[in-house]
């Protein structure tokens, strides 16, 4: 059970754009975690573009035993969690709902708006959140403090196939994305045929 990357991006509808990145790889091997981190790029950029603004979301990769968690709120910030398919859903969110606050601690609505190119700015607490909440019984421990999970809100949940236009496949998107080098995606593509699953999230 574990969170493997955290992102916040401006949502655009082709091209979302990349504000922060973190993420945790200690359990893949380190000449790999290039070639993974490409991977999930790729991957939290194509969910966050295929996202509906003002939902939740919960997108599932069946074959790597991932799912990534999608918020877009008012400003179309998206906040996305990647975890494994065991980590419980509602922590996933609950972890969201700390991302955004820690940005909006720091940064006004206005400051997305000066946005227009892929960057990592440093949000020394998400380095915190991801090592801390890959035990969900932390996170559990801030929900019985905070009221929000009594807030029904609606989940949409797809798989990754649900997400892919008529005609596309998920490699003629990843041979497209700027997030995959071709090294990249032909270390993807020999995962899968090995069936790697620690090393094809997407």
């Amino acid at each position: 059970m574990r969170i493997i990357a955290m992102y916040l991006l401006k949502y655009h509808p082709e091209n979302p754009i990349f504000i922060s990145q973190n993420f945790e790889l200690s359990f893949v091997n380190w000449f790999q975690r290039p070639f993974f981190k490409e991977t999930l790029n790729f991957g939290a950029r194509t969910c966050a573009a295929r996202a509906k603004p003002g939902t939740r979301s919960a997108v599932t990769n069946q074959e790597a035993h991932a799912v990534s968690y999608i918020c877009i709120d008012k400003n179309n910030l998206v906040a996305l969690v990647i975890a494994d398919d065991q980590y419980p859903e509602k922590v996933a969110f609950m972890v969201i709902q700390n991302m955004y606050q820690e940005y909006y601690r720091q940064y006004n609505s206005m400051f997305l708006d000066t946005i227009v190119a892929d960057q990592n700015i440093n949000i020394p607490k998400f380095e915190e959140f991801i090592k801390l909440y890959q035990d969900p019984k932390e996170v559990d421990k801030l929900l019985k403090i905070e009221n929000t999970l009594n807030e029904v809100t609606m989940i949409v949940h797809q798989s990754l196939d649900d997400l892919l236009k008529r005609g596309e496949t998920l490699e003629s998107l990843m041979a497209k994305s700027k997030d995959m080098s071709s090294v990249s995606l032909d270390f993807y593509k020999n995962a899968k045929k090995t069936n790697n699953k620690c090393c094809s999230l997407y």
